[in-house]
């Protein structure tokens, strides 16, 4: 199978008259990019045609199995021609790691209680770590932090912002921009289980999303906005309660959209965020019943009882608050939505959220 993948430049002169016919198994003459460095400028002169080992994907074969059918340190990229029409075809990765060694990279299951940093079931030798969201996930795994850019990462994943804590030692959160850090992530899930908000170029980056077939769209629904892994549906019962079922530009069927219109806002009170690091005035904060995460913003005055100068919270919430209880949160502003009814009662339970759906039973 190795040797299928390492016969990837079978023609290896631009100007020589490439054959398909010519070319290994699994292999075709591919218009394309030799180095992932000249894949990420889109640098059309950089192009070259040889053969090249295929990882098409089509429609019944959208899945993670598409980065798989590249050997190691290569990936699957969307962006290559062949007779005519669009292809899929293997790229140098932009990092190499030695074959000897494969068990403990990427996505391979790692014990939380083994830690981060030095945890025996990863890679530690070329810079497997650790990750997961609290010291009982059981779906901690191997991959690489300190990332600058998605090319760092493998393919399937992406270089996410995320805060420090919680992670696979505490449960126990960091707060502030300067307690964030990178992690390559993959974008079958952004690091929260079910949020649609993984970046994307096109549909090869989106692996299959708990079962569920994803897309490339923009997460306004329309073009020109930021493009995300998107999970099809038939009904906004299919997707969280931060999300709904609606069509998306590009694409034939319909897909999860974040109700917020985006993954990431200007920041302010309800803005969509991936980590502190994208609230400057505030926190990050996941909604109590969903999957949301929303930027607070502080108090321009000390918060007590009746007592706040907070921005208006959404329209159809529960409205705004304040955090009054000391701690990091003191001082900022929410917005609360309804997650229930007292049984007693019957009146209306709130919860964090901005975005998320009301629910109206018990």
């Amino acid at each position: 199978m190795l040797a299928v993948g390492f016969g990837l430049w079978a023609c290896s002169s631009p100007e020589a008259t490439c054959e398909s016919s010519s070319c290994p198994e699994a292999n075709s003459c591919v218009v394309g990019f030799d180095t992932q460095a000249d894949e990420a400028a889109g640098d059309l002169s950089k192009q070259t045609t040889k053969c090249r080992l295929l990882c098409s994907i089509g429609p019944d074969d959208r899945s993670i199995a598409s980065q798989d059918k590249c050997p190691p340190n290569f990936h699957c990229s969307a962006g290559g021609a062949s007779g005519g029409g669009a292809v899929a075809y293997c790229v140098p990765d932009k990092h190499s790691y030695p074959l000897s060694v494969t068990a403990g990279r990427w996505g391979a299951p790692c014990n939380p209680a083994e830690g981060i940093d030095g945890n025996p079931s990863c890679d530690l030798e070329n810079g497997f770590w650790c990750y997961g969201i609290s010291p009982t996930d059981a779906r901690a795994f191997c991959t690489q932090y300190g990332c600058a850019e998605d090319a760092d990462c493998r393919g399937g994943y992406w270089c996410a912002t995320v805060n420090k804590k919680p992670n696979v030692t505490t449960l126990k959160r960091s707060y502030g921009a300067d307690a964030t850090t990178t992690v390559c992530l993959p974008r079958a899930w952004s690091p929260w289980q079910g949020s649609y908000c993984s970046p994307c170029s096109s549909d090869v980056d989106c692996p299959m999303n708990e079962g569920l077939r994803q897309h490339c769209v923009s997460a306004d629904g329309a073009e020109g906005g930021e493009r995300i892994c998107a999970a099809e549906c038939t009904t906004d019962r299919n997707c969280n309660l931060d999300g709904h079922c609606g069509t998306a530009a590009g694409t034939e069927v319909r897909v999860c959209l974040p109700r917020a219109g985006s993954c990431r806002g200007d920041g302010g009170l309800c803005s969509p965020c991936r980590s502190d690091a994208d609230c400057p005035d505030g926190y990050c904060l996941e909604a109590g019943i969903s999957s949301e995460r929303f930027c607070t913003v502080k108090s321009k005055k000390p918060c007590s009882a009746g007592v706040s100068d907070c921005p208006a919270g959404l329209p159809d919430t529960m409205g705004g608050g304040c955090y009054t209880a000391r701690g990091e949160l003191k001082d900022q502003c929410v917005n609360l939505v309804q997650a229930g009814t007292n049984g007693n009662t019957n009146e209306p339970l709130p919860s964090l959220g901005c975005w998320t759906i009301a629910r109206s039973g018990r």
